[in-house]
């Protein structure tokens, strides 16, 4: 089945899709099935950068540069 590219502009919570960044192939250690995994450079409405996975975007599991996540706890300590 082949896999359907995302769109610049694309949305996914804070990000917005920039371009595809690389593909990778994925090898399955034990069922030796082969997959193909893409990644996205995406900008964050903060304004940083991400490469991320496409199917962490269309899944959910990625919404942001990592913004919300300092938003939610500004008490959490970052990083320089």
């Amino acid at each position: 089945m082949k896999q359907i590219p995302l769109n610049t502009g694309d949305r996914f919570g804070k990000l917005t899709v920039v371009t595809l960044d690389h593909t990778d192939l994925y090898i399955h250690p034990t069922a030796q099935t082969k997959q193909t995994i893409e990644y996205y450079l995406c900008i964050c409405d903060c304004g940083r950068t991400r490469i991320v996975c496409k199917d962490h975007l269309k899944k959910g599991k990625t919404r942001s540069c990592g913004c919300l996540v300092h938003a939610k706890r500004p008490n959490l300590k970052r990083h320089a």
